[in-house]
């Protein structure tokens, strides 16, 4: 019997995201080919025993297999202060460290915890990135909003329908080893800080010329006009169907919050939300193109 291909998928995550994280594995597990295996390695800076145990009930053994990846060591070693925002966390910047982490592999497909798949992600992974650092989906937020379009071209110097988002990020380890993309990402950050979206700016904006463009319905957001059947949704920046009620695409979210087991208790504290907080989430969303 021919041996399977190995999906590598790479998460990063603290203890208030398990819950999403779930969701985001179900929905994955629940569209996986039993002609692959799919390796699911979670980074993170410290789990509780309840958080690990939620994670590993998606092992089967067959074909998923869950690797949690503490990542502390390697965060306190950096000297450099990590910029965070509202919508994300310093969990996010652990993505730069896989390649180096993991110098075995030669391919990698990162996942944010805030996304919801709706077709096998091995269509995604296998993706030929020829000699292209990643592989990527332009942001819908900057293709939609001027402000951002601008921000782009003036401050990071691209051509802004080429601006990708790093919460789905194909990733080309041996190519980003060679490039030496830890040392030259923690030497931007030590001259720049960046507006919007540091970590993500920082990808753009050394990975410009060596990024290859995937089509739109692997990384949907809740924003403009609804798509039909999308692949991947990506509930980005304050669009979280757990903060705020009639986010587009929250009924997808939902469902595999059911499979996860975590519906109830998502929509539980959402509703305790007192309303000064939704108001000032909702500010942020009519707000979203000012930066």
């Amino acid at each position: 019997m021919a041996r399977r291909k190995v999906v590598r998928l790479f998460f990063t995550v603290d203890d208030n995201y398990i819950p999403y994280l779930s969701v985001t594995i179900a929905s994955i597990v629940r569209h996986a080919s039993k002609k692959y295996t799919y390796h699911l390695t979670v980074l993170h800076d410290g789990l509780s025993c309840k958080s690990k145990k939620i994670l590993r009930k998606y092992q089967n053994n067959k074909n998923i297999f869950i690797w949690l990846t503490d990542v502390t060591a390697k965060v306190h070693s950096l000297s450099i202060k990590l910029d965070v925002r509202d919508y994300y966390t310093i969990t996010t910047y652990y993505r730069l460290f896989l390649p180096n982490l993991f110098p075995v592999f030669n391919k990698g497909l990162y996942l944010d915890s805030d996304i919801v798949v709706r077709d096998d992600i091995a269509k995604l992974y296998f993706t030929d990135l020829g000699n292209n650092l990643v592989g990527a989906i332009p942001d819908a937020s900057v293709q939609l909003y001027s402000e951002f379009s601008n921000y782009v071209e003036k401050v990071i110097e691209m051509d802004h329908t080429k601006y990708f988002n790093a919460g789905v990020l194909l990733m080309n380890f041996k190519k980003l080893r060679e490039f030496g993309l830890e040392k030259r990402f923690i030497n931007l950050l030590q001259k720049v800080t960046f507006k919007v979206a540091q970590d993500q700016d920082v990808f753009n904006y050394l990975c410009k010329g060596q990024s290859l463009l995937i089509e739109p319905k692997w990384n949907v957001m809740p924003l403009g006009e609804r798509m039909e059947n999308p692949s991947l949704i990506h509930y980005n920046l304050m669009f979280k169907p757990w903060n705020l009620k009639n986010i587009m695409y929250e009924e997808e979210f939902f469902k595999y919050a059911e499979i996860a087991g975590v519906k109830d208790m998502i929509l539980k504290n959402r509703d305790a939300i007192p309303q000064e907080v939704t108001d000032k989430i909702l500010q942020g969303v009519d707000g979203v193109k000012a930066f």
